[in-house]
């Protein structure tokens, strides 16, 4: 079975696993973003396992319900705490304030905050040509599996990828996008 098959998931609009929050219904109903503090955009994007709600690079400092989420942000001495209320637990995410930028989503599969990497793993839908892909994602480069009716593209550190993603689906040069998640890592305190 080709990866492309096994991994898309036919009856869902974007090809990906039903949701598993219940509260991801409402923000569907929002359309596929959700302010978060003083309007910076949460964007819904598909995952490999299914949906997750990722965060703006640099959330603005602060409390806010998302889709049935309650999410804060805050700085802590030297680093950016995500903490997202999900379900009765509280899942938690630092990121250096200085230092290389950092993104989180919340995984609503996995139920956990993940750091989301700078790649975008594409379907190809009637546009196959990368170069075109590749300079309408801003993306520094890509490698494109033919066969397998996929490409995956390397962003910039500064780019979005959920924003990216929506971007070349709303201009038809992909029949889906996935954003990349990191296991995450654990620094005990």
């Amino acid at each position: 079975m080709q990866q492309s098959q096994r991994r898309r998931h036919p009856g869902t609009p974007n090809g990906t696993k039903a949701p598993a929050a219940a509260g991801l219904l409402a923000l569907a109903l929002l359309g596929s973003s959700a302010a978060l503090g003083d309007g910076a955009a949460a964007l819904l994007a598909a995952t490999a396992e299914g949906q997750a709600l990722v965060m703006p690079r640099d959330a603005p400092e602060g409390a806010s319900a998302i889709a049935g989420l309650q999410v804060e942000v805050a700085v802590e001495g030297a680093f950016r705490v995500y903490r997202v209320r999900h379900r009765g637990r509280i899942h938690t995410a630092r990121a250096p304030v200085q230092g290389r930028p950092q993104q989180f989503a919340f995984d609503f599969q996995r139920q956990r905050l993940a750091e989301v990497a700078p790649s975008l793993l594409v379907y190809l839908g009637a546009e196959t040509d990368l170069n075109r892909i590749i300079k309408a994602a801003g993306a520094l480069d890509g490698k494109a599996y033919p066969a397998l009716g996929w490409a995956l593209l390397r962003l910039p550190p500064e780019a979005n990828p959920a924003a990216v993603a929506q971007e070349l689906e709303s201009r038809g040069l992909a029949a889906s996008a996935e954003v990349q998640l990191r296991n995450a890592v654990y620094v005990p305190l």
